[in-house]
């Protein structure tokens, strides 16, 4: 693997990372918001189903991340 290729990597690395940071605040502005609604609303099965999708992008950005780290040190 070339230098640039790591470099490439490590970029791709870094911008995985803040998308989880952000991913999580969201997660965490969700559920403070899920605090307030009355169960049973829509809104409330909205926000639930919108957590769901935050929760499966942060399950898929861990395994991006640790794909891309076992590349680099494989090689």
């Amino acid at each position: 693997m070339t230098a640039a290729e790591k470099r490439k990597i490590q970029r791709a690395l870094n911008a995985l990372r803040k998308q989880r940071v952000i991913l999580k605040e969201s997660l965490k502005r969700i559920e403070a918001i899920l605090c307030r609604l009355p169960i049973g609303s829509r809104e409330r099965f909205e926000l639930l189903a919108v957590r769901d999708s935050i929760v499966e992008a942060l399950r898929l950005n861990a395994i991006a991340i640790r794909n891309l780290k076992d590349a680099t040190c494989s090689c």
